[in-house]
């Protein structure tokens, strides 16, 4: 979904956009390697850890993916 926002191009320069678009991304990026690592846990206690640590990470890229999708809808770019 953020790619399909951020290859539309914006009217003109939004540095608030930018940052937004950046910190969507790299939220993505920690939360796919997050989820990755799930599968090398052996030990419960250790896949509960990694567990809480994706979900949080899922929660961050949510919060801001919707922080983008609200800042082009109330902003126009």
């Amino acid at each position: 979904m953020i790619a399909s926002m951020t290859m539309q191009p914006a009217p003109f320069e939004c540095k608030e956009r930018t940052v937004l678009e950046g910190r969507a991304q790299t939220n993505l990026r920690v939360y796919i390697l997050a989820v990755g690592t799930l599968g090398a846990m052996m030990n419960p206690k250790e896949f509960e850890q990694t567990y809480e640590n994706a979900e949080r990470s899922k929660r961050m890229y949510e919060q801001s993916r919707d922080d983008l999708k609200l800042h082009i809808a109330m902003h126009g770019c």
